[in-house]
């Protein structure tokens, strides 16, 4: 069978393949590279109240609601720890969460839950928190 594709000036975007008797229309398209949202770092920082570890994070194009910060000791059970809503601002996109530990904390496994308006919750890899005297 003979396929053969042409541009079709009268159809602006449009190609047209033609094949044996059927004349089928079909739309070029280009995709945007989709950005996803990313888990940029995990540190243990001195506040005025102790130590914390400290999440940072920048927002993707996905559609999100707002984030769940979720902790763990054993990478198993994950407990909420914080919901982060979005801001109003749309250019806004580098988020952080500060979550107070013990001063020798270490090894606490945190990940980030990216909730859509359905209310679907699809998670970023978990991440383990570092302190820097195991370093």
């Amino acid at each position: 069978m003979l396929s053969r594709f042409y541009l079709n000036p009268k159809l602006k975007g449009m190609k047209t393949l033609l094949t044996g008797c059927a004349l089928l229309l079909f739309s070029t398209f280009s995709f945007a590279q989709e950005s996803k949202t990313s888990l940029n770092n995990i540190t243990v920082v001195s506040t005025s109240a102790g130590m914390a570890a400290q999440l940072t994070w920048k927002k993707g194009s996905e559609n999100v609601a707002f984030y769940v910060v979720e902790r763990s000791y054993d990478g198993i059970d994950f407990k909420q720890c914080a919901i982060v809503f979005l801001s109003d601002n749309p250019d806004f996109t580098e988020y952080k969460f500060r979550d107070k530990i013990a001063s020798h904390s270490n090894g606490f496994l945190y990940r980030i839950g990216i909730v859509n308006e359905q209310k679907r919750v699809s998670y970023l890899p978990i991440r383990k928190l570092i302190s820097p005297e195991s370093l």
